[in-house]
């Protein structure tokens, strides 16, 4: 009697979520233990504001979305 080889579609996801996570915990171990120095060797630019913040106004429809 042949054997039949089942192939789970699930078991294959899995085993690369797992690759997947085990790239990416190397490399927030890598971020948190090689941390970058508090005064860098070189003068970094100076920092310039790109965006200027406005105020937000909910329109009507919003305000009156959830109504009991």
């Amino acid at each position: 009697m042949a054997s039949i080889s089942v192939t789970w579609p699930w078991l294959e996801e899995s085993a690369a979520l797992v690759a997947v996570r085990t790239k990416y915990q190397r490399e927030n171990e890598v971020v948190f233990f090689e941390k970058v120095p508090d005064k860098p060797s070189k003068t970094l630019p100076e920092g310039k504001v790109i965006v200027a913040e406005i105020e937000h106004v909910p329109s009507e429809q919003l305000q009156n979305l959830f109504v009991e």
